[in-house]
């Protein structure tokens, strides 16, 4: 961990990751977007509060990405 910068538990990394991968399911682009804007915003948020290092942001970032690639191919 870098110095200066707290950690989330693993409940709380697990609960990110679960709210991450519901938005391959999500059936309304508006919500699913909506949704991915809202956990964006928080991911910064935990950064900024130095919950999570900037690495860590990117990598829960990539994961919203691919939940919105699988959702795509999945809606259509």
């Amino acid at each position: 961990m870098e110095n200066g910068y707290g950690h989330l538990s693993l409940e709380q990394q697990g609960k990110l990751m679960r709210e991450i991968d519901e938005l391959a399911h999500v059936d309304d682009d508006d919500r699913a977007k909506e949704r991915a804007k809202e956990l964006i915003d928080f991911l910064f948020a935990l950064e900024s509060h130095r919950f999570i290092i900037p690495a860590a942001r990117v990598r829960y970032q990539q994961g919203i990405e691919d939940a919105l690639s699988i959702r795509k191919r999945r809606v259509g």
